[in-house]
């Protein structure tokens, strides 16, 4: 039995997630991409920076891609993410601090340091709570640990006179930075939940629960939204309340679940025969109701006459025949939902009097009838 889904206001929250992942990657490639034009013009891109930030900026590139056509390897793409930009920055700081002779270089060192934010930022971002913090930790203790220890060793002013101060200051930084976006990271957890359980309670809330169709709630939503298309576009519109015949003999003569796979067998099999404009929900009890935009009085009743035809030869698991008897409105000129859906309602119970197992339509009481019928 296919299961109603409610007509999505907005993306869910994963869906969100992942196109602004797929975003920011973009951006980042773009960012990277910018920096190294900028560098390389102005003569002071490092050596190794002339194929490490085009390699940066065609990962992140290819992760944002990647998120939005491989969708089986999402996670994967975004450790990569974290891990191209980690690395990228983590090795351009230990590349200046011990691998070119001191004293450092300010202006190459603050600006890989001013991207560490961004750093544990992604980190956040891209991976669970508890992988980015430690992911975050890791990359500064990769940097800081060394830097501290060769402080230590070879004296304070192995970098240059001012140097440790500075370093002094970026450390600090970066533990307030890792504590700020651990708190983000948190926050954003909280309303990802949220919003994923208001979902939750909103498709709960518009589904009948043993059908899995739209329940009233929902119907009438819908229906009020056609009306008012229907009024500004001048287009038609109909309404066919279903009522199963004798459903209440159904329970008593073969018990209530099996009344219940009636209900649950009936509503597929009405939805197989609908066009994509049509809408069906459960009305209440064994009532049905049918909305069909731009559909006449002619046009919903042949439509209702194949869902007649369609119960009639279906065979049930209970092994005995059921049929339904349907109404059919069209909308008048100033009339509101309780008329069209009372019309379609006279014309149901039109249904019963002639016999049951036939459509009629309000309007003119013309009826699509079925060979004489034997009551089911």
């Amino acid at each position: 039995m296919p299961a109603f889904h409610p007509e999505p206001v907005a993306e869910t929250a994963a869906a969100q997630e992942l196109r602004t992942l797929k975003r920011l990657l973009y951006a980042g490639a773009a960012a990277t991409a910018i920096v190294a034009v900028q560098e390389w013009t102005s003569g002071l891109i490092a050596p190794w920076n002339r194929w490490l930030e085009p390699t940066a900026a065609l990962v992140f590139a290819l992760c944002g891609y990647g998120l939005g056509r491989w969708t089986r390897h999402t996670r994967a793409l975004r450790v990569a993410a974290v891990l191209t930009f980690s690395a990228f920055l983590a090795g351009n700081m230990l590349v200046q601090l011990f691998l070119l002779p001191p004293p450092v270089d300010h202006f190459e060192f603050l600006t890989t340091v001013y991207w560490l934010p961004l750093c544990y930022g992604a980190a956040f971002l891209f991976l669970p709570s508890t992988q980015a913090l430690v992911a975050s930790l890791l990359v500064f203790g990769l940097l800081s640990v060394p830097l501290w220890a060769t402080l230590g060793i070879k004296g304070y002013l192995h970098w240059g006179p001012g140097f440790p101060e500075l370093a002094a200051q970026i450390g600090i930084a970066q533990f307030v930075y890792i504590a700020l976006w651990a708190a983000v990271a948190t926050l954003r957890a909280r309303y990802y939940r949220t919003a994923e359980h208001a979902r939750l309670m909103e498709s709960l809330a518009l589904a009948d629960p043993l059908t899995g169709l739209p329940n009233r709630r929902a119907l009438m939503a819908r229906l009020d939204a056609e009306l008012h298309a229907a009024r500004r576009h001048g287009h038609a519109l109909s309404a066919a309340l279903i009522d199963i015949d004798h459903f209440k003999r159904i329970n008593d003569q073969f018990g209530h679940a099996d009344g219940d796979q009636v209900l649950q067998a009936i509503g597929p099999l009405l939805q197989g025969e609908l066009r994509a404009s049509d809408h069906l929900g459960r009305w209440g009890g064994e009532e049905f109701l049918l909305v069909c935009s731009h559909a006449s009085q002619a046009a919903c009743a042949e439509l209702a006459e194949r869902l007649r035809a369609a119960v009639e030869a279906f065979d049930f698991p209970h092994g005995a025949r059921v049929t339904i008897s349907v109404g059919v409105a069209t909308l008048q000129a100033g009339e509101d939902m309780q008329g069209l859906v009372g019309r379609a309602d006279k014309a149901l119970y039109a249904a019963k009097e002639q016999g049951r197992n036939r459509v009629v339509l309000h309007a003119a009481q013309v009826q699509q009838r079925a060979p004489d019928p034997v009551s089911a």
